[in-house]
């Protein structure tokens, strides 16, 4: 799957229409092109959803979060500093690895090619992540919070399981992007071209 939507997003959440149900790669291209807020990339993890959070705390941290029995000041899998850029776009690459039998998966996060940060144990201590802004709680998506974000690519790859196709959408108000029509038939043509490559296997 591959999106080129290139929406902005202020105070609003951006959800991919795919839901991956096993293992997979995602790529995302991104640009904090306005404030110097945090991000978030919701990233599903079997029957979970975990947020990979960017350039919090003033821009100082990023981290997975949160892994159950954390609070919200004490996130174990961090970077310090987050050395998130901003003008410019930076890539994201993040391999999900999930063992249905053994109930235990992976993730593991680049940045510009450079190992990033990586977890793996049970699925059980991954909480849902069930943000309200996000239309399908199965679905990966991108968010941002007192910054303007630029989705400019996102590819996703399975390497186990299937990719179902799901509704998509963005919450929040929409600056300098895409008109709604213009944002359906962007996601129409995403699921379309999902649906061709389901149909080929």
């Amino acid at each position: 799957m591959v999106a080129r939507a290139g929406i902005p997003i202020t105070f609003g959440t951006l959800t991919f229409p795919v839901v991956p149900t096993g293992s997979y790669e995602m790529a995302l291209s991104l640009t904090r092109y306005q404030g110097s807020g945090a991000m978030a990339v919701y990233i599903p993890v079997g029957q979970s959803r975990i947020s990979l959070v960017l350039g919090w705390k003033d821009g100082e941290v990023s981290a997975l979060h949160k892994i159950t029995g954390e609070t919200d000041e004490e996130d174990k899998v961090s970077v310090t500093p987050a050395n998130i850029p901003s003008g410019r776009a930076f890539v994201l690459n993040v391999k999900v690895e999930v063992n249905a039998k053994k109930k235990t998966g992976k993730i593991k996060v680049k940045m510009s090619g450079k190992e990033y940060l990586w977890w793996d144990g049970d699925l059980s201590a991954l909480s849902r992540a069930d943000e309200p802004e996000l239309a399908d709680t199965g679905a990966p998506g991108v968010g941002a919070l007192q910054a303007r974000v630029a989705v400019n690519s996102a590819r996703l790859r399975m390497l186990r399981g299937k990719l179902v196709a799901s509704k998509g959408q963005t919450r929040g108000p929409i600056a300098e992007g895409p008109t709604p029509a213009q944002a359906d038939e962007i996601r129409r043509r995403i699921q379309d071209e999902i649906r061709r490559r389901l149909g080929r296997r």
